[in-house]
């Protein structure tokens, strides 16, 4: 553990000690053929793509099979029912967003937004209270940017 510690990023430091924990207990054997709904499939794309539909679901799978997905009507959105978890969360403050900009690497890479945390870092004091206001509004009102809700998920052969 003081690996982890002592590490500058602890999620890989994480991620490298669960993955040296991996190698060795796994099979040295790649996967060569996958049961889908009764069909023995060995084509590598087709059981990527089974894996990677199954891994970009699972989470809405899950919450509405536990029925914690409750139908909500999305304001000036021509009464779109959603499908959003029960959750409830406590208002933040600029001294919470302002510790999470500090703690933020800066690095000049972006995400989907091509907004880099080294320009966030640099404007901080200029977007933190709006950004504060517009937190809270999504926090209060359950909506949440399509943006945030994105996940990439990459299949990965392995030999």
């Amino acid at each position: 553990f003081s690996f982890i510690e002592q590490s500058d990023n602890k999620s890989k430091a994480v991620w490298n000690v669960i993955n040296n924990e991996r190698k060795e207990k796994s099979s040295k054997n790649p996967l060569e053929c996958l049961k889908i709904e009764e069909e023995m499939i060995d084509s590598p794309i087709t059981i990527a793509n089974h894996l990677n539909d199954f891994f970009a679901t699972v989470a809405d799978r899950t919450l509405l099979r536990n029925g914690t997905l409750t139908p909500v009507i999305a304001p000036n959105n021509n009464n779109q029912t959603l499908q959003t978890p029960n959750l409830a969360f406590s208002e933040t403050n600029k001294q919470e967003i302002g510790k999470i900009i500090d703690s933020l690497k800066a690095k000049t890479s972006a995400g989907e937004d091509e907004i880099s945390s080294k320009l966030i870092k640099q404007c901080k004091h200029e977007i933190i209270t709006p950004l504060t206001h517009i937190i809270n509004k999504s926090l209060s009102q359950g909506i949440f940017p399509n943006e945030l809700k994105l996940a990439k998920i990459y299949p990965k052969f392995k030999c």
